[in-house]
């Protein structure tokens, strides 16, 4: 997809952290199914994303964040 694509600014620390904090707003805000809606569409990694690009580790820590909700939500006990 190269560089043109989405809000992504190349400084990969500092998106990770804004995608984390606008995925909880969204989350925290719409509830529950906006987040059954994003574990629906982070199955795969769109083939437009070349290997080892920003972009397609920029989408492993979206699906990281949202694995890491979801565990949040169970408060999953051992």
């Amino acid at each position: 997809m190269g560089q043109g694509n989405s809000k992504i600014k190349w400084k990969f620390w500092d998106d990770t952290e804004r995608l984390e904090k606008e995925l909880g707003e969204e989350i925290e805000k719409s509830g529950l199914s906006t987040l059954i809606d994003h574990l629906r569409l982070c199955g795969n990694i769109p083939e437009a994303y070349d290997h080892d690009s920003s972009e397609e580790k920029q989408y492993s820590k979206y699906t990281d964040s949202l694995l890491s909700f979801v565990t949040n939500l169970l408060v999953l006990k051992v």
